[in-house]
């Protein structure tokens, strides 16, 4: 089945810059602030993609409960690949005397096993939902939200699905505005306006998904959609407030970037090297943080500070990275897809298999 290259390109494109953003930890390394709002084009993706795949699906008798089931199983071997990284790169740094990660209990870690927020300590506002795997806080919303998806947003009407949009965007401009930014969810603190920001985003992608075929194709739009997204981000890393443009992010540039490539088109350039960065995107994510706690601490014990020195082992963590999410892809991520879409056809031969599970 011939894939939205041009969706694929923003995917690999927002995984890097996911990835550049945690780079601060290098001593020495400019701060890429902007690209925390590569999280809300991975939350437009998602309810694009999962429009596309389910919708349908579900219109047409899937259950509720197996497609939220399904959603957990496709997410959990990666992110249990990223906890089990971060465990043994806690101890690895305390084996050569760097500091672990503060809030780190054994309830921190039960509570990971079955990706389940450190609610513990919910009311310590500074405290990560993650504690060993801070990025793990979106996947979290993400899978919220695509359970609602399961048992509600798959059957709305596209004008309601708008609404919801239009009745939610009022609390990202207050919020924005009030905070100097949308860079929020990751935390206790902020655990409300982090569903708002993962369920807006997700909306919007489904209500792009359900007009793409009223969209013209632009193959200029489609070449400068990656540019233009690493520009925004960018661009917003030198700004000192940040309220309106993300603000504007958010409620126009996301669904532009959607719209301008929801289209099955093969992608004018680099489309090899985009389709690569889509295709580990989601292990990259995930294990990015855990390994640079090994990097890092390798980094801060042996080295000194200095921009050269820590732009390139930063560059250098940063292609190894990328090789292990591949593998990691290959070897961990494929196979489980793979599962999951051939238990999928079988139900689809033999409805009564559903019954007898």
């Amino acid at each position: 089945m011939q894939r939205y290259q041009g969706l694929d390109a923003l995917r690999g494109v927002a995984a890097a810059a996911i990835v550049i953003v945690h780079y601060d930890l290098y001593r020495g390394v400019p701060s890429f602030s902007g690209g925390v709002l590569a999280v809300d084009i991975f939350f437009a993706l998602s309810g694009f993609v999962i429009a596309d795949a389910y919708e349908q699906k579900l219109r047409n008798g899937m259950s509720s409960a197996r497609f939220v089931s399904m959603r957990f199983l496709r997410f959990y071997p990666v992110y249990l690949v990223g906890l089990a990284i971060s465990l043994s790169a806690l101890v690895f740094r305390g084996f050569f005397g760097n500091a672990g990660w503060e809030g780190v209990d054994p309830t921190a870690i039960f509570l990971s096993i079955f990706m389940i927020p450190s609610i513990h300590r919910a009311n310590v506002p500074e405290v990560h939902l993650f504690i060993l795997n801070i990025v793990v806080w979106s996947l979290f919303f993400e899978f919220l939200v695509n359970a609602i998806f399961g048992f509600l947003l798959y059957n709305l009407k596209t004008r309601t699905l708008m609404g919801l949009c239009f009745f939610l965007l009022p609390i990202v401009v207050f919020y924005s505005i009030s905070y100097n930014g949308v860079d929020a969810g990751f935390d206790w603190g902020t655990f409300n306006f982090g569903f708002v920001r993962a369920f807006i985003s997700f909306t919007v992608g489904m209500v792009v998904f359900r007009v793409r075929d009223s969209l013209p194709v632009n193959r200029i739009a489609m070449s400068i959609s990656p540019l233009v997204l690493v520009g925004a981000l960018i661009s917003r890393s030198y700004m000192q407030d940040v309220s309106i443009f993300d603000i504007l992010f958010i409620s126009m540039l996301v669904p532009l970037m959607l719209a301008f490539n929801a289209n099955k088109v093969e992608f004018p350039i680099f489309a090899s090297l985009f389709r690569f960065l889509a295709y580990v995107s989601y292990a990259l994510y995930m294990i990015h943080v855990p390994l640079n706690a090994f990097f890092g601490g390798v980094y801060h014990r042996y080295f000194s500070s200095s921009l050269v020195l820590s732009l390139g082992f930063a560059s250098f963590c940063f292609f190894l990275t990328i090789a292990f999410s591949y593998l990691v892809t290959r070897f961990i991520d494929d196979p489980v897809r793979v599962w999951l879409k051939a238990r999928s056809r079988l139900r689809l031969i033999n409805p009564r298999l559903a019954e007898a599970e």
